[in-house]
């Protein structure tokens, strides 16, 4: 009986002793599944916290990059101030990728190789992001503090350290956060089809958003340009994504093996891998968690935003220097005695000249002199003979008034004796003052001093006034012909001057003649009123192909923009000679400036192929040479051919360091030789 007690009393101790270890390992194990649970919990925040500082850094002011064409081309594309990021990365790529799709167009080596500048500048950005975001310790930076903010009291630890880090590229064929508007793609000669996501949201303003991860490969003038893309998932937070996924996607090869370079193409999910050590034993503990970064409230515009465009009207050429009379002198005897003629017996001393119409003096009795020395002679001549019966003595010779030598001065009747003929042999006119010369040209070119001193007309040009706006071409050449007067005598050699200068507001079918009008009388206008005027004799062109260039460049900036709004942008300022405008952005829409963007770089220029619209138009007897200029019916009644052209230059640029265009008025003239018969 005792025996069996005992027996009994053993048995209970050691299912007791059994009992307790069985529940010291359950009471361990539940410790240890407990823990594992939260070591997984704090690296799954940790993962999240990574991705979520990956959008943001690490980041760099864009002028603090060894290539500086890194700032001068994405400075503003940054958070502010100035910092480059992956928010901001696919900003970069889709300006980039304008600028290339630009030169493509343009075609010019410059573009070209500016196009490969800003590419280069982007792998710049890419690489470095790349290389912060496989940085081990940036990732702990994010991971240790959210990690750590988790308890692992079931292990006895207090904190989760990161233990491994790696990246991936997943998501591939997910959005940027870049979204694309048609208006900016039909800018270009052929619109690209760029790679869109239809199946995921729209942007807020509904347009697609670019794809991700799926390159673009670009050919400009033999340089393979690749582009891509890295999906930040638009409207959504970071979240988790399983290890398959992650692992499935690590490489980048799908970049590289189009041209990407290596090490340039910046990631956008990471693997943390949480590591700790179990208190009791001493058992170390780890957990893997990946995450995809996320984009919850920044969309931007596939654009140049901060892009420019400048227009110029070239300077005035130099004021002329020549001296000219006022109108009220009116001292030029082509102006007055010479239109309506000067008769003349000769050049020789004993003859004499007056004019056909009265000028500053009653012309002389021609007539009256020749019937009275007529008579004279033949009463004489008889005389002489012995005749029996001579002819009656004339009376009393005529007056003498408005006769002259041929020193200019008054004649006397002894001058006056020598009018023998009905009709003066000598006419003496504006077409006898030429080359090769006409009949009489010799006489009357031998008269001329004589002519000048006896009408009080020594030869300065009657001219207008001056405006205070400067001087095309066009107006310097009418100057020239105008101040050419000053002691001509039959010809004058002018040709047009061989410089650009800017344009100005007239009309193609208004004279201006002056003194009616300044002699330099074009008026300053507005850019689009150059291009109106440049149409009156260019089809069209100016207001036509090369606007509808510029309106294209400015959709590249703000697609908003329509062709009438350019317009309207174009004719709210004047635009004077040696003046520049420019066209840009102020933030809400396109605005025009007298002074460029802030962000302008000094030294830029326009790197395309330049193109010009204008036709030339004849001057000579119209704006120059005119008639009633000076009071003179016409400066020359003979003239050589003069043309005049006012164009715009229309040079396209990629979008290198943000400059789209440049735009240029100016006004040229050809043509030129003998003007003669001074009127």
């Amino acid at each position: 009986m005792r025996r069996k007690r005992g027996s009994t009393l053993g048995l209970v101790a050691v299912v007791t002793v059994v009992l307790v270890i069985v529940g010291i390992g359950i009471f361990f194990l539940t410790k240890l599944l407990g823990g594992g649970r939260e070591l997984a919990n704090a690296t799954d925040a940790g993962s999240l916290n990574v991705a979520k500082r990956a959008i943001r850094f690490p980041g760099q002011d864009a002028y603090s990059f060894t290539d500086q064409e890194v700032g001068m081309n994405f400075a503003l594309l940054g958070e502010q101030p100035r910092t480059l990021n992956l928010l901001t990365y696919n900003r970069c790529v889709m300006q980039a990728l304008i600028v290339a799709l630009n030169a493509k167009d343009e075609g010019t080596p410059e573009s070209a190789a500016n196009a490969v500048k800003v590419y280069n500048a982007l792998n710049s950005v890419g690489s470095y992001l790349r290389q912060g975001l496989e940085s081990k310790n940036g990732a702990a930076a994010a991971f240790d503090p959210a990690a750590g903010s988790n308890s692992l009291r079931m292990l006895g630890r207090k904190a989760d350290a990161l233990d491994s880090h790696d990246r991936a590229f997943t998501k591939r064929g997910f959005s940027t956060n870049v979204y694309i508007n048609p208006v900016v793609m039909q800018t270009f000669n052929t619109p690209p089809a760029l790679p869109t996501n239809s199946t995921g949201r729209s942007s807020s303003g509904g347009f697609p958003f670019l794809t991700g991860y799926q390159p673009i490969s670009l050919n400009v003038q033999g340089e393979n340009l690749v582009f891509c893309g890295v999906p930040v998932m638009p409207f959504q937070p970071p979240h988790l994504i399983s290890i398959s996924e992650f692992e499935k996607d690590i490489g980048d090869d799908f970049a590289t093996a189009q041209g990407q370079p290596a090490g340039a193409l910046p990631p956008n999910s990471f693997k943390a891998g949480g590591k700790t050590q179990e208190e009791n034993r001493n058992l170390f503990i780890s957990a893997v968690a990946c995450s995809v970064v996320g984009c919850l409230d920044r969309q931007y515009l596939g654009a140049v935003p901060y892009g420019y465009i400048e227009i110029n009207n070239h300077p005035s050429v130099p004021e002329p220097k020549t001296p000219f009379a006022s109108d009220a002198t009116r001292k030029d005897i082509f102006a007055h005695e010479l239109v309506d003629g000067i008769i003349a017996n000769g050049s020789g001393p004993g003859s004499v000249f007056t004019t056909m119409v009265h000028s500053t003096f009653p012309p002389g009795d021609w007539t009256a002199w020749y019937q009275y020395n007529t008579a004279k002679k033949a009463h004489d001549d008889a005389v002489a003979r012995g005749d029996l019966n001579p002819p009656a003595a004339p009376g009393s010779p005529p007056s003498t008034s408005g006769f002259f030598n041929s020193s200019g001065q008054f004649a006397s009747e002894a001058d006056c004796a020598s009018i023998l003929t009905p009709v003066a042999p000598v006419f003496c006119g504006c077409p006898q003052y030429t080359e090769p010369p006409e009949k009489d040209t010799a006489t009357c070119v031998a008269l001329l001093p004589a002519f000048k001193l006896a009408y009080r007309r020594p030869g300065e040009n009657d001219a207008g006034s001056f405006q205070n706006n400067g001087w095309t071409n066009q107006e310097l050449l009418k100057s020239m012909v105008l101040a050419s007067r000053v002691g001509v005598v039959t010809c004058r050699d002018i040709n047009a001057p061989n410089l650009d200068s800017g344009v100005k507001l007239f009309q193609h079918n208004t004279a201006y003649p002056t003194p009616g009008s300044a002699m330099n009388f074009g008026s300053t206008g507005t850019a689009l009123q150059y291009l109106q005027m440049i149409d009156q004799v260019s089809a069209g062109c100016a207001t036509g192909a090369t606007l509808q260039q510029l309106v294209k460049r400015c959709q590249q900036i703000d697609p908003n923009a329509s062709t009438q709004s350019v317009k309207a942008l174009l004719d709210s300022k004047p635009l004077p000679m040696g003046a520049r405008l420019y066209i840009f952005t102020d933030g809400n829409a396109l605005t025009i400036s007298n002074q460029p963007p802030a962000w302008s770089v000094n030294g830029t220029i326009a790197d395309g192929r330049p193109g010009s619209c204008g036709q030339p138009y004849v001057v000579d007897s119209f704006s120059v040479n005119t008639a009633q200029d000076g009071t003179i019916m016409e400066p020359y009644l003979k003239s050589p051919v003069l043309n005049c052209q006012d164009s715009v230059g229309w040079i396209p640029s990629s979008g290198y360091r943000n400059l789209l265009g440049s735009l240029s008025f100016t006004n040229t003239c050809t043509g030129g030789g003998k003007f003669c018969q001074p009127n």
